[in-house]
């Protein structure tokens, strides 16, 4: 797989100070799959039953603590298989039941035990971390990391007949072939702010997954994005894409501003479309995203 995330430079990231470096009172958390050997099976239980699950003693200590102080919000198994039901809704508020789904029920086997877990304003991220990097049955705990699009608007190439002034053509020497070149074959991912599926210049995509978020394309850079890649050439309509492909489009940022009046990567919509990319075998994955740090669950994500 062909990654291009553009993270963004020192110089540039001091230039935007109220950019969060990490999605304010949410941690990443992956656990041994051995820490659920003694947890019921989950399936066909009882609300009741779900509640009152626990883990090994030794695991539970910390997760008690933060039960009692009320600062668990939510445990979100990333990447279980199963996303909706009341099992799944269950699951969103008991660690034990969201971890034991995050292992057995793991769309990937390097993936399993993975979980995001949301807290009150008042937890104290750094601190609570700490404590789960000392917790028998942790492999890893980090922050995670804002993410925000590259470029806020998109550039507006008006038509076809313009084509002369997309400058990234000239750059690969598009114009020197006889003809579009037809990479049809080739699966292509653009994970980004979405897709306007009514564009006429943009009606070429194979998928577009925006599961989590309205359909709508909230700024355009997505739309734009595509473009550039698939943009349908030589019908006096936008602009040309490099290539003919096969295009497939996820969303991964939700429809609403954040407090500060930005638009952030939603951290499951995100892990999620990484990972179906990669199941899904595409070749190539465009990210235009932003962002000052690199973590463990990307990692695993992104390396094939």
């Amino acid at each position: 797989m062909i990654h291009n995330q553009q993270l963004l430079t020192k110089e540039a990231v001091q230039s935007k100070p109220s950019r969060p470096a990490y999605v304010p009172g949410v941690l990443q958390i992956k656990i041994k799959n051995d820490v659920v050997n003694e947890v019921p099976d989950l399936r066909g239980a009882s609300p009741a039953s779900i509640r009152a699950l626990r883990l090994p003693t030794m695991v539970d200590e910390p997760f008690a603590a933060l039960r009692q102080k009320r600062a668990i919000q939510e445990v979100v198994p990333v990447f279980s298989r199963m996303t909706s039901g009341q099992a799944f809704t269950m699951a969103l508020t008991s660690v034990a039941a969201a971890f034991t789904m995050s292992v057995r029920d793991s769309e990937n086997r390097d993936l399993r035990g993975i979980n995001l877990l949301r807290l009150s304003k008042n937890a104290n991220l750094e601190e609570v971390a700490k404590d789960l990097r000392k917790t028998a049955g942790v492999e890893y705990v980090h922050l995670v990391p804002a993410r925000w699009a590259s470029a806020p608007q998109p550039i507006n190439n008006a038509s076809d007949p313009f084509a002369n002034r997309q400058w990234g053509l000239r750059a690969i020497n598009y114009f020197q072939v006889a003809s579009m070149p037809n990479a049809s074959k080739v699966k292509v991912a653009v994970l980004d702010t979405g897709l306007d599926t009514s564009h006429p210049d943009l009606q070429n995509f194979s998928t577009y997954i925006h599961d989590g978020a309205s359909a709508r394309d909230i700024v355009g850079h997505g739309t734009h994005v595509a473009g550039i890649i698939a943009a349908t050439a030589n019908n006096n309509i936008g602009i040309k894409g490099i290539c003919h492909c096969d295009l497939n489009i996820w969303k991964i940022f939700g429809d609403e501003k954040a407090a500060d009046g930005e638009y952030y990567v939603d951290e499951v919509m995100y892990q999620r479309a990484l990972n179906a990319a990669r199941n899904s075998g595409m070749r190539a994955l465009n990210l235009s995203i932003g962002g000052t740090v690199y973590t463990q669950t990307e990692a695993l994500l992104i390396r094939r």
